[in-house]
């Protein structure tokens, strides 16, 4: 089952809404959502379910932008991906505060990402991953580049946390091709 997404001739016109309808179909099907060249700005979290893939047509071509979800508006990460698959996008994060914690991408289970760019520019304000893995029994990451651009605040020692890439409670991870850029 193919759902495409993009400005016109698809089904729809943002992530966000391939994945509600995704939800009142049957949930035992395996289905592929196929991203036209674009700029997506989303709204509100991402919960990717696991019989999800997800395809861009190109990191440079397919964006997603994120930049107005704050970290109140994401429980986990702002695009959550549980034994899914992503590939080939750029995820555009720019933000004056991100608030308390964010997370932009979260893997838990068997996900797998593959040739992502995460443009990430943030004034500071908290404690930030660009991509966390938690509960995950075999996750494999490749050709991933971060590009991420923070200013620290100065509100004192370990007030702000910046990770490219966050394990906790991980099983095997599989990391071919990543660069993590934190200027």
């Amino acid at each position: 089952n193919i759902i495409h997404v993009g400005a016109s001739k698809s089904d729809f016109n943002s992530l966000n809404e391939a994945l509600t309808s995704i939800g009142l179909l049957d949930t035992s099907l395996k289905y592929l959502i196929k991203m036209a060249p674009g700029t997506y700005v989303e709204n509100s979290s991402l919960a990717v379910p696991s019989n999800v893939s997800i395809i861009g047509s190109s990191r440079e071509d397919t964006i997603i932008d994120i930049s107005n979800i704050i970290s109140g508006d994401a429980s986990g990460g702002v695009i959550s991906l549980s034994n899914g698959y992503l590939e080939n996008m750029k995820i555009k994060y720019e933000n004056n505060n991100i608030g308390s914690n964010l997370s932009l991408i979260e893997l838990t289970g068997d996900a797998k990402i593959k040739n992502i760019l995460f443009d990430v520019k943030n004034n500071g304000g908290g404690n930030f991953n660009a991509l966390k893995i938690s509960s995950g029994n075999s996750t494999k990451i490749e050709d991933i580049e971060m590009n991420i651009e923070y200013k620290f605040t100065d509100d004192g020692p370990g007030d702000d946390v910046i990770n490219g890439l966050f394990c906790e409670n991980s099983g095997k991870l599989s990391l071919s091709n990543v660069n993590i850029n934190i200027v």
